[in-house]
């Protein structure tokens, strides 16, 4: 089994580097298969709804969402983790996740479809990044854990909450398989 650790910012905030490949290696522990995910920086190309990717398949400005749509299906659990502010979620990975919703539900089986997700944000203070990152989690069709709301972290804590979302989401695809 194997699990998608998506990295949702270019910049090292909070650790953040150091938490996924600890989270990583958490769940090789447990026997699964983790690979870190890190989409490229954005730098202006928001979803416009153009529609090209329509005929396309895929979004003809940016490859990225594709590329993770495809990693996608060869996965059971997704785990991610991006820096957040009072005001929401980084701009990289808000990008990055309305680009996937715009393309993953093209496809036949959606590759994102009632699969495992869990999600971390990292930040200084309790905003609206946490809202954020689990309304699109879940428009993508993914299941959070139940009962629990995406947590936010300050940075030196996030090793060991990524470590703990990383062991729940390993329970959740173990009892499920």
């Amino acid at each position: 089994m194997k699990i998608l650790l998506i990295q949702g910012s270019l910049r090292d905030r909070d650790g953040l580097f150091a938490a996924l490949e600890g989270a990583a290696e958490e769940l090789r522990q447990t026997g699964l298969e983790a690979e870190i995910f890190r989409p490229i920086k954005t730098e202006g190309l928001i979803c416009s709804g153009c529609g090209a990717c329509k005929g396309a398949g895929m979004c003809i400005y940016d490859p990225r969402g594709q590329d993770f749509v495809k990693a996608a299906a060869a996965c059971d659990g997704f785990l991610f983790a991006a820096p957040g502010s009072l005001f929401g979620l980084d701009v990289d990975m808000k990008n990055f996740l309305e680009r996937v919703a715009a393309l993953s539900p093209r496809r036949n089986p959606d590759p994102l479809a009632g699969k495992n997700a869990a999600a971390v944000v990292l930040c200084r203070r309790v905003g609206r990044a946490a809202g954020q990152m689990a309304a699109l989690l879940r428009q993508l069709g993914l299941r959070l854990p139940e009962g629990r709301e995406v947590p936010a972290v300050r940075g030196d804590e996030s090793v060991q909450t990524l470590c703990a979302l990383a062991r729940l989401l390993a329970e959740q695809i173990m009892t499920q398989a």
